[in-house]
């Protein structure tokens, strides 16, 4: 209230400290406002009969306005009065050649009557008119009687300093002279050198009490303007409650002296925020100077204050010069109008009104500084900014402290000490002073946090330290820089400092609170946080402003509390955090910030997106709000709507490391590593630092995540949801993590179970090796982890850049039957890959193998090839027929021996893979008997915040036996069979939220091969999973799978036209997949199980399906004796089945890799174990600094 004028006091006596440099307030004023106070303070002097006082006002006034034509009439006129007939035309002539329309002309244009001979009656005591001496009876001579009476006449006709010199002069001769001491006292008086006129008119008073009734009046004078002017020294000062004390005393009465102090109490009471009490000083004041403008502009502004718009606007219309004479007041009123829409929520409404005001009031500075407020919070900073510009160029102190304030507000004090300094010194307040220094202060943290980002922590910690220890620290720079300290990780300082503000009585608005409360709710210390708040708020008055501000600390603490739940993994209790907030800081940007985080951390990214769309509704253009959608937009695999949000969020905010953070995963997602790298190398160098019941519906509505597993850190359990109490219990504070630094903690999607006939195991995850983890968060605090996670990141962006060599031996054992579906291989694979133009990684790759599947016995030979048609022959041959039920003896030489089964060569492929997106051609192993092309196409684009679709086309090798995979030769007839190729289509879908996951495919394939019957099969994979254990480090796994398969026929037999390769007519198997994995700094640790129950069939075939000759013997031979077999049998088989593993990687350095993986699988037909070793060594690139 008091920066939009003055107090009457300070227009005059109280201001004005002597006639030769006079310092009230309205002589630093331009505007027409200020000229008009003065020449009505003139007025107001003039009746008192302070004609020295009234002349000081007008001289002020025409030296800020040299032809306002008020001044030059009231100076005409005084002069006239004062008998001044030279100085009445000279200010007469002024007046007509700045107005010669002024109608007051012809009344000036009077003869002057000539001055009385007589002294005038002297004037009221409060006028400081010196009362003669008294008559005194005949005495000894009086040597300084003389002086006395010169001083007497000096004094009357105004010449202070000459009876000043006259009456110390008197003094000399005689101290306790009661007339010379009086006379001095009331030049004292007349000079407003209160201080030093009181003790002299009290001696003056002492001894009689004629003495004391003559100075009676002055001295009361004294006394009053010399408490009043120590009041407006505390008050200038700041001290307001000090000022309240000096001037509370003097507002006692009634008069226009006692006027001057009610409203001067008015005043320190406003300032404490007191203002129902404030209402009433003025009001008092009002009935004892009714005609007095600025006391009813007072009333009204404490009016304002409290939101009593229509009264004060009713006031001001009574006051003195009503709706057309005080411009601020009316401005306030308008101002007070769109900050009660803007407080009610109705921000169409406010818009509007302040357009009005600004457009009605133009060069009101606080009307401008409150609009761009509201502009800014609505995120339009350009808008803002350039309602606000133009008071930095001019050359007002009210404008210029506007725009200092404005600075202050943008973070920019730099600009704010320009605008402070352009005023002179003489003109700046202590407010301005203060602001001054608070900037200075805000400079220090500024540079402390650049010098953090340029790696100098100790340096910029010390700085802060050395800030936050200064005494007479403000709330508000003391809480910015225990926060910016806290984001520096020197926590206990940071935490100290907050905490002592708990203690400290000191008066604050209490958006100075916010750093504060940001440090405690980080912390977690969330009951001392929510007493700061409590306390904050009862500290000030209920303005708008206030209520919005406290509104404000509530949606801070709710937004770091439900932060460190979403870390913590409590996401049920962070969004009743934040719902619970919203009920008191509705449409809060950010409690909408904060809960657009917790949708993307809960894998719901349609919900985060609206968040984020209903924050950019309340503040176009945010730059975190555009981010947000833009990670919304990746986590939904959008990556052009990503990267145009992305780059709107850059263009407002084009130095914020953690969108370049952003940028590296919308690029990293896309493919392109070389731009990935590039921002996060920008992003380094910016300095990366930049009890409810569960279940209850707050302001946000039903709780989406209540049912979901929520894990939250063991060593952190989730508080209960009434954070706001003061019996909360503190926690300690979580390592925070910027939202966009990397993706949340945890795997993708699983992938689906393999079927029994492909290399993989049913356990419904990802095979081996150890899958490859994300980057770990980008912390922020402290500082020099958040450094070293962004370090981390690049260096994982050039291993993956760089061109790499990997090698690998597996040994591979399944069992069954020699020389037929047992199996032994060893494979070694060589593989060199190396990214293209930082867009995708090509890879050439080379796979000796060997397989060997032993040498059939007797039995065995009897079934391989074309072998049963020597063998009927040999049970024909035989002396006795082989009776019913009985075996053949059948020797070793009647069936042909086709050796070893065995086959070596290498498989050479060339693979491409860029984002979701991977294909590879290649041929089966050289050396092999025939090579056949292999290779596929694979594509699995997100679907959805947590969901992942997978397409894929492929043809592979069938490996189950040295036939299927590398074809044999029939003894018998010497043909060559099987090397079963299999040709894929299928697709799947998967989600993932973290907690949970599901999925399923289907396939379908074609199989066929040399010499063998062709094939086909479908198969169907389904199941889910929870992860009731994750942590940082840690996670374990645990779900139910459901796999079935059927194929047109059974070829896993291994005569002349069959596969070799399980193929049943129906298989089921019913697993509980399970998976634990560790994490520590260099070594990663998996172990899998999966127990289950399978059931198969396999149908009867002939022996022969492709040869009807070789068949139709079989048949012949088989007419003669019924123990020759044309057909295999059908078959059965249920029972329980395992599957496992274990596998270990360890990183030496940053290029190299090791590890290796033990697994076992019995189900199926056979049973089969595999091991492998690997390593991987980068080649050239650099580690990251």
């Amino acid at each position: 209230m008091s920066r939009r004028r003055l107090l009457p006091w300070l227009l005059a006596a109280v201001a004005a400290t002597s006639a030769a440099a006079p310092q009230t307030g309205l002589a630093r004023q331009s505007s027409q406002e200020g000229v008009n106070a003065l020449v009505r303070q003139a007025a107001f002097w003039r009746e008192r009969g302070r004609k020295d006082l009234a002349g000081q006002s007008l001289q002020r006034a025409l030296a800020a306005d040299p032809k306002n034509a008020d001044a030059l009439a009231a100076m005409a006129r005084y002069a006239r009065e004062d008998g001044d007939v030279a100085g009445a035309e000279r200010w007469t002539a002024r007046l007509r050649r700045a107005a010669p329309n002024d109608p007051r002309l012809r009344q000036l244009a009077a003869p002057v009557a000539a001055p009385p001979s007589a002294r005038p009656a002297p004037p009221p005591v409060a006028a400081a008119a010196a009362p003669p001496p008294a008559p005194r009876p005949a005495a000894p001579v009086d040597r300084g009687g003389p002086l006395r009476a010169a001083g007497f006449a000096a004094l009357e006709k105004g010449q202070l300093d000459a009876a000043a010199r006259d009456f110390e002069a008197a003094l000399r001769i005689r101290p306790g002279d009661q007339d010379a001491l009086g006379g001095l006292g009331v030049v004292r008086l007349r000079q407003e050198r209160f201080a030093e006129a009181e003790p002299l008119l009290a001696k003056a008073s002492a001894g009689s009490p004629q003495a004391k009734a003559r100075w009676r009046e002055a001295l009361a004078s004294a006394r009053f303007y010399g408490g009043l002017r120590a009041a407006q020294a505390a008050l200038a000062a700041g001290d307001a409650a000090k000022a309240e004390r000096l001037v509370a005393p003097l507002a006692n009465g009634s008069g226009r002296d006692v006027a001057l102090a009610q409203q001067l109490l008015g005043d320190a009471l406003a300032r404490q925020g007191r203002l129902a009490e404030a209402e009433a000083a003025y009001r008092q004041a009002a009935r004892n100077a009714p005609d007095s403008p600025d006391i009813q502009t007072g009333l009204v502004e404490a009016l304002v204050a409290q939101g009593k718009i229509a009264e004060a606007e009713a006031l001001a219309a009574r006051t003195p010069g009503g709706a057309t004479g005080s411009v601020s007041t009316r401005a306030r009123i308008a101002q007070a109008r769109a900050d009660e829409a803007w407080a009610a929520g109705d921000l169409t409404g406010a818009r509007a009104a302040f357009e009005t005001a600004l457009a009605a009031f133009p060069s009101e500075p606080w009307l401008r500084l409150d609009y761009a407020r509201f502009l800014l919070e609505r995120g339009e900073t350009s808008s803002a900014d350039g309602l606000m510009s133009p008071l930095a160029s001019s050359v007002g102190a009210e404008p210029l402290h506007a725009a200092a304030l404005w600075a202050d507000r943008r973070n920019r004090p730099r600009d704010g000490l320009a605008a402070l300094e352009k005023i002179p010194p003489a003109e700046r307040t202590a407010q301005m002073d203060a602001l001054a220094q608070s900037l200075r202060d805000r400079a220090v943290i500024q540079q402390a946090r650049q010098a953090a980002a340029a790696g100098r922590g100790y340096e910029a910690a010390s700085g802060l330290r050395a800030l936050l220890a200064r005494p007479g620290l403000p709330i508000g720079t003391a809480g910015e820089a225990a926060s910016a300290l806290y984001d520096l990780g020197d926590v206990e300082p940071a935490l100290a400092a907050a905490q002592q503000a708990l203690v400290v009585d000191v008066p604050a608005a209490p958006a100075a609170y916010d750093g504060f409360v940001s440090v405690l709710a980080k912390a977690g210390r969330d009951a001392e946080a929510a007493a700061l708040i409590r306390q904050a708020s009862t500290k000030t008055a209920p303005t708008p402003e206030n209520r919005r501000a406290v509104a404000g600390l509530t949606a801070t603490l709710a937004a770091e509390r439900a932060d460190r739940l979403r870390l913590s993994g409590d996401l049920a209790g962070a969004f009743d955090t934040l719902s619970e907030a919203s009920t008191i800081a509705p449409d809060n940007p950010r409690i909408l910030a904060a809960l657009g985080r917790l949708y993307l951390t809960g894998r719901m990214p349609d919900e985060a997106r609206q968040a984020y769309e209903a924050l950019l509704r309340l503040k176009p253009g945010d730059p975190e709000a555009l981010a947000g959608i833009a990670e919304a937009a990746l986590a939904l695999n959008d990556l052009p709507g990503a990267r145009d949000n992305l780059r709107l969020a850059m263009a407002r905010s084009p130095d914020n490391a953690d969108f370049y953070l952003l940028k590296a995963r919308i690029e990293t997602a896309a493919g392109d590593r070389r731009a990935a790298l590039e921002a996060l190398q920008t992003a380094k160098a910016l300095g990366a630092h930049g009890g409810g019941v569960r279940g209850q519906t707050g302001g946000l509505g039903p709780n989406p995540f209540l049912n979901r597993s929520s894990a939250p850190s063991p060593a952190r359990p989730a508080a209960p949801v009434a954070w706001l109490s003061p019996a909360s219990t503190p926690m300690e504070a979580p390592a925070a993590a910027s939202p966009w630094a990397a993706p949340p903690p945890g795997v993708g999607p699983a992938a689906p179970a393999a079927p029994p006939s492909s290399s993989s195991s049913l356990f419904g995850f990802p095979s081996f090796p150890v899958a490859k983890r994300g980057p770990a968060p980008v912390a922020t605090t402290p500082q020099e982890t958040r450094a070293a996670g962004i370090d981390r990141q690049i260096a994982d962006l050039r291993r993956d850049a760089a061109p790499q060599i990997d090698v690998s031996t597996t040994f591979r054992q399944r069992s069954g039957e020699a020389g037929l579906s047992q199996l032994g291989e060893v494979a070694g694979v060589a593989s060199f890959s190396t990214s293209v133009l930082g867009r995708g990684r090509l890879s050439f790759e080379i796979a000796p193998t060997a397989i060997d599947g032993g040498t059939a016995s007797l039995d065995g030979r009897q079934r391989f090839g074309a072998n049963p048609i020597p063998t009927a022959v040999a049970i024909l041959d035989q002396e006795q027929p082989v009776p019913p039920g009985g075996t053949p003896i059948i020797d070793e030489e009647d069936v042909p021996d086709p050796g070893p089964q065995t086959a070596a060569g290498a498989a050479l492929s060339v693979r491409y893979a860029i984002g979701s997106l991977t294909a590879d051609v290649g041929a089966t192993p050289l050396g092999f008997s025939n090579v056949e092309a292999a290779g596929g196409v694979s594509w699995t684009p997100a679907v959805g915040g947590a969901g992942r679709a997978k397409l894929k086309v492929e043809r592979r090798p069938v490996t189950d036996s040295v036939t299927s995979y590398a074809a044999t030769v029939d003894p018998v007839t010497g043909k060559e069979w099987g090397q079963v190729m299999r040709s894929t289509v299928g697709g799947g879908l998967s989600y993932d939220n973290q907690a949970t996951g599901l999925y399923a495919d289907l396939s379908a394939s074609r199989y066929d091969g040399r010499h063998v019957a062709d094939n086909s099969g479908w198969e169907m994979n389904i199941g889910g999973y929870i992860r009731p254990y994750r942590t940082s480090g840690a996670e374990f796994q645990i779900g139910a799978n459901l796999n079935h398969q059927a194929y047109d026929n059974n070829q896993n037999l291994f005569t002349l036209g069959h596969g070799g390769y399980f193929s049943p007519q129906q298989f089921t198997s019913v697993s509980l997949p399970m998976q634990m994995r560790l994490t520590r700094a260099t070594w990663n640790f998996e172990l899998r199980a999966a127990p289950g129950y399978q059931t198969y069939r396999e149908d009867a075939a002939d022996v022969f399906p492709l040869d009807p000759a070789l068949q139709g013997t079989l048949e012949s031979l088989a007419s003669i004796d019924r123990s020759i077999k044309t057909r295999f049998p059908a078959r059965s088989e249920s029972g329980f089945g395992m599957a496992g593993s274990a596998a270990a990687e360890y990183q030496m350095g940053w290029a190299t890799t090791v590890g290796g993986a033990l697994s076992f699988d019995t189900f199926g037909d056979y049973d089969e174990a595999k091991a492998r070793l690997y390593l991987k060594q980068l080649i050239g690139g650099r580690q990251a600094p």
